[in-house]
């Protein structure tokens, strides 16, 4: 393997899309598709924990191999957060920010509600600051699960 470059992937599912003929690819990464007939294909690369790859207009050429690389790249599990500030008992306008990232919004104003989706799953702090009074805030340490809305609310007094 090349230094720096990805491990090779096994069992990934290698399918041409026209004729719906799958091979899986070796512990070395690679694969062979038999029997094509000459034309252009796409084909569909599957392996649970990374993203589904399609390659479109490969020619096969009659007596000739054709060769296609391909790289998979490992799927991002993510989650959402979801939740209210109220101040006083009342639902505020606030921003709502995850320190260390660039994810924020800001709550609706007559509800108090917030939502912030496709966070990759870990280990954050999510700060809610109330709009009429930037010195007011508040930080909660929070792990966002993968695949779910992650209620997080605040409350101001």
């Amino acid at each position: 393997s090349v230094p720096g470059s990805p491990p090779p992937v096994d069992d990934a599912a290698v399918t041409v899309l026209e004729t719906g003929t799958t091979v899986l690819s070796q512990n070395n990464g690679d694969y062979f598709m038999p029997k094509l007939s000459p034309g252009t294909y796409t084909l569909q690369v599957e392996k649970v924990g990374y993203a589904t790859q399609t390659i479109s207009n490969i020619v096969v050429v009659d007596g000739q191999i054709t060769t296609q690389n391909i790289q998979l790249v490992t799927a991002v599990a993510t989650g959402s957060i979801v939740g209210t500030i109220t101040l006083a008992g009342a639902p505020v306008s606030a921003s709502v920010t995850i320190d260390g990232t660039t994810f924020s919004t800001s709550t609706e104003p007559l509800s108090g509600v917030y939502t912030i989706e496709n966070i990759p799953a870990g280990n954050y702090t999510v700060r809610a600051t109330i709009i009429a009074n930037p010195a007011n805030f508040q930080t909660q340490n929070f792990t966002i699960v993968a695949g779910q809305a992650n209620e997080l609310n605040f409350v101001f007094a």
